[in-house]
């Protein structure tokens, strides 16, 4: 009897294991910046870009009722977009949870990257691709407050949408796959900018002008 009860004691004393609920969740990348990849970065900028010349491409429709290809360059895509909304993801994506000072930040980097590259194309290439000088609260006709609150929106949109949705779908590819998409995307992108600087920007009608 006595060794039956110390064998029970034994036993109780043997500690007992539950395996813990598995996360499904997207794990950290841990010393990175962003939880995106390169790629991912890559696609979020020619979707942007993309979304920028159909939404100014959309405008000119409405108002003007012609199709104009509204891009400093020459293929579908306006870069302001594509740069404005992949900086947005790239810096304010780990501030997320708090989605004032996102949006505001998003204002604040929206406008410095719109008034900057209005500057540079009348400065050096003496045209520009839009007046907002007849627009509510502008400044010099290059931002102006209702733009300014629409790439604020737009930002929002990027960082809880766009963006996630973006890396979702490209994960469903081999990185092989990925990888060669993006290097037809920038080698098209890149020889479009060389011949732009050798031809000249777009400036064709409903396009560029003097602010």
């Amino acid at each position: 009897n006595r060794a039956y009860t110390e064998l029970k004691d034994q036993e109780r004393c043997i500690p007992i294991y539950v395996l813990e609920d598995l996360s499904l969740s997207r794990p950290k990348r841990v010393g990175r910046i962003s939880d995106y990849r390169m790629t991912d970065f890559i696609f979020m900028f020619f979707t942007f870009c993309l979304i920028g010349w159909l939404w100014e491409c959309g405008q000119h429709i409405v108002f003007d009722h012609e199709l104009v290809n509204r891009g400093t360059m020459y293929g579908p895509w306006i870069p302001i977009y594509g740069f404005g909304g992949t900086i947005i993801v790239f810096l304010l994506d780990r501030f997320k949870k708090n989605k004032v000072k996102v949006f505001v930040s998003g204002i604040a980097l929206c406008a410095v990257l719109e008034y900057a590259t209005s500057f540079i194309l009348d400065f050096m290439f003496d045209s520009s691709y839009w007046d907002y000088k007849s627009e509510f609260l502008n400044i010099n006709g290059r931002i102006c407050f209702a733009g300014l609150l629409a790439f604020g929106i737009g930002g929002m949109a990027a960082i809880y949408i766009v963006a996630p949705a973006i890396s979702n779908f490209i994960e469903r590819f081999s990185k092989r796959s990925q990888i060669i998409v993006s290097a037809v995307l920038c080698a098209a992108f890149f020889a479009d900018f060389i011949f732009c600087m050798i031809f000249g920007f777009n400036t064709g009608a409903g396009v560029g002008g003097k602010l």
